[in-house]
């Protein structure tokens, strides 16, 4: 979302940049005495002539308040951090390099295949889910390779990780 809010800024950065040109420049020619860049007497013309009644100015009304909701609503929403806060004070790791660690960690035990690691929350709350093909009598070591590996990180106490183990498949 960040890359969202910095292409909006510059949009309106671009716009209004544009707007203090064009007062410059119409502030400049009027002073000149010179006719200015923006037809003013023909946009004068149709603001007043336009009824309520009339529907292009309810639709781009409408169109605006749209997307001003939209836009909005897609800054409210929460979106998954891209680093979550370690025990060190100050410090954090990047969220998909420590899902990769805690994955890779968890495939070192022995007949533990296709591991997923999905890291959640926010400050030093950490919310873990693991989803690997292995056997239902793997569950001890998955869980202690992960304690490993969330100490190694400097991880905050994670209550629960949420381990799901499905049958592998064997062809």
């Amino acid at each position: 979302m960040r890359v969202l809010n910095r292409l909006t800024l510059v949009l309106l950065a671009i716009a209004l940049l544009a707007g203090g040109l064009l007062v410059a420049v119409e502030g400049a020619l009027a002073a000149a005495g010179r006719p200015g860049l923006v037809p003013r007497e023909s946009w004068y013309r149709t603001l007043t002539t336009t009824e309520v009644g009339d529907r292009w100015p309810l639709g781009v009304a409408l169109g605006l308040g749209v997307l001003g909701l939209l836009i909005v609503g897609a800054q409210v929403r929460p979106w998954i951090p891209d680093r979550l806060a370690i025990m060190i004070d100050g410090w954090q790791v990047q969220r998909r390099s420590a899902e990769r660690h805690l994955a890779d960690a968890i495939a070192q035990v022995t007949a533990v295949t296709n591991v997923r690691a999905t890291l959640r929350g926010r400050g030093r709350r950490w919310r873990l889910r693991i989803r690997a093909a292995a056997d239902a009598d793997s569950r001890p070591a998955v869980a202690e390779a992960l304690d490993r590996a969330l100490l190694r990180l400097s991880a905050p106490i994670v209550r629960r990780p949420r381990i799901r183990l499905v049958r592998r498949r064997v062809t």
